[in-house]
């Protein structure tokens, strides 16, 4: 299952790398530093079950964190908020492929806030998409 994990935010980071606000600034790690928008995919929570005939399947929310630094224009960090969700819908309005497992997509939500990253105060957008993987490995 961890490589199979590590393919489905894999997936992810390169999905929200089409989005030109994030230019190569996706992690898949929370970051140490932003010198500008900066998108990091972490684990939020999830769980484990039995699905169907034989398949073990998870359900996961990944976090999709988003750090927008401030500086003296809160307003264009507002508006840049707003864009970016916007954006991660639209990236994600369909399956993410990542091989041997299916995903499916279901809804998004987000929460957003004020983030500090190495003395920069960010605006941070907390993206949520849940999936759901099935297994391609039958157990039993």
């Amino acid at each position: 299952m961890a490589d199979e994990f590590d393919a489905y935010v894999a997936a992810v980071v390169t999905k929200l790398k089409t989005i030109d606000t994030f230019g190569n600034r996706v992690l898949d790690h929370p970051p140490d530093s932003v010198s500008g928008v900066t998108a990091a995919v972490i684990m939020d929570t999830g769980e484990a079950a039995q699905r169907y005939t034989q398949k073990h399947g998870y359900k996961d929310t990944l976090l999709i964190r988003c750090y927008i630094p401030i500086g003296a224009d809160r307003k264009t960090a507002e508006k840049t908020a707003r864009q970016l969700w916007t954006d991660i819908v639209s990236v994600f309005t369909a399956d993410v492929d990542v091989g041997a497992t299916i995903v499916v997509m279901g809804r998004l939500s987000y929460d957003a806030g004020y983030v500090n990253v190495g003395g920069v105060l960010c605006r941070a957008l907390d993206v949520r998409p849940e999936s759901l993987n099935i297994l391609t490995t039958a157990y039993g």
